[in-house]
C-alpha cells in the first residue's frame, strides 16, 4: 500500500505519453490521407481537411505548452485559407501571434494576417494595422521591405501598381538620358 500513490504515477504519466503519442499518430495519418504520399500527391477534400484540422486541435488543447502547437495551429491555418475561411485563418493567426511570439513563424502569421485581411476580406484598415504592426514589430525581418510595399500599395488594383512602376522606370531613364546630356 505504500507504494500505491507512486504506482499511480508512474501509470498516469505513461497514460499521458500514450495519448500524446495517440494525438501525434492521428495528425500523421490525418496528414498522410490528406497530402498523400512522399511525392506530395495532395488530395483536396473537405472531409479530410477537417479531420486534419481536429486532429491538429486535440493536440493543441491537450498540449498548449508543447512546442508543437505553435507548429499545428501554423499548419491548421493553412489549411482554413485552403478552405477560403479567411476569419479563421486569422484566428489562428492571432492565437499564435498571442502565446507562442518567440516561434520562429510569428512574424509570417503577422505578414499573412495583413494579406488575408488585403486580399481576402478588403478590410484595408485592418491589412494597414497589421503590416504597420509587422514593422513596427519586426523592422528588420526579411519581409520587411515586402510588407513595405504592401502598405504602400494598399488599395491599389495590380494594374494601378504596375503603371506607378512603369512611370518611374520612365521617370529614372529620362533623369539618365538628362544626367548624360
Amino acid at each position: 500500500m505504500k507504494h500505491l500513490p507512486l504506482i499511480l504515477l508512474i501509470a498516469f504519466l505513461a497514460a499521458c505519453s500514450n495519448s500524446k503519442e495517440q494525438l501525434q499518430k492521428n495528425i500523421t495519418t490525418a496528414e498522410t490521407e490528406l497530402f498523400g504520399n512522399d511525392k506530395g500527391a495532395f488530395t483536396f477534400d473537405e472531409k479530410l481537411v477537417a479531420k486534419t484540422i481536429e486532429a491538429y486541435e486535440a493536440f493543441i488543447k491537450a498540449y498548449p505548452e508543447d512546442s508543437m502547437s505553435a507548429e499545428y495551429l501554423f499548419k491548421q491555418a493553412d489549411l482554413y485559407r485552403s478552405l477560403k475561411d479567411g476569419n479563421k485563418a486569422i484566428k489562428n493567426y492571432n492565437r499564435i501571434i498571442d502565446k507562442y511570439p518567440t516561434y520562429t513563424k510569428t512574424p509570417y502569421c503577422v505578414f499573412l494576417k495583413g494579406f488575408i485581411y488585403e486580399n481576402e476580406l478588403n478590410n484595408i484598415t485592418k491589412a494597414k494595422e497589421a503590416y504597420q504592426y509587422f514593422l513596427d514589430t519586426y523592422p528588420s525581418h526579411e519581409l520587411a521591405d515586402d510588407v513595405q510595399f504592401s502598405l504602400k500599395n494598399l488599395g491599389k488594383s495590380p494594374e494601378e501598381i504596375i503603371k506607378e512602376i512603369e512611370e518611374q522606370q520612365q521617370q529614372m531613364l529620362s533623369d539618365t538620358s538628362n544626367i548624360a546630356s
